[in-house]
């Protein structure tokens, strides 16, 4: 159940209903856990069998996972359908193979047709690892 504040029930529940058709995100063991308008956070337990690189960090492409799906509930938390515009990841730190990750996502500013988003994914220790920014563009004002 993901716990909100501030933005329609309903959106929270369509929220819920897409988290369960993506099996990319159940693979990972993302949670959506907290949204509120302009601003969502998700959470990955680190599973060495399922994330780990050859380098045997966390693989790039679950932080990237969680970077897209954070900013984008982030993005749709402002009332409208969104599509992914430009994203920018910056890998600062390696992920080790154990605890648990969490992405903090918010919007930066909304614009009529565009929403710019930054996130940080930080590990149980609070050591930021990525960082970024996703561009949205906004599908109801076609």
């Amino acid at each position: 159940m993901i716990e909100y504040t501030g933005i329609d029930e309903k959106r929270v529940r369509i929220m819920e209903e897409g988290l369960d058709e993506l099996p990319l995100l159940k693979y990972i063991g993302y949670e959506l856990v907290w949204v509120e308008r302009g601003k969502a956070i998700a959470r990955v337990k680190v599973d060495p069998s399922r994330h780990r690189n050859p380098n045997r960090g966390v693989n790039g492409a679950v932080f990237a996972a969680m970077a897209d799906t954070t900013t984008a509930f982030a993005a749709y938390s402002c009332g409208t359908d969104v599509c992914t515009v430009s994203d920018e990841n910056q890998y600062l730190h390696a992920g080790r193979l154990k605890g648990e990750l969490t992405c903090t996502a918010q919007v930066v500013k909304e614009g009529r047709k565009l929403i710019w988003t930054e996130h940080r994914i930080c590990d149980e220790k609070g050591t930021l690892l990525v960082k970024g920014e996703y561009l949205y563009y906004r599908l109801d004002d076609d």
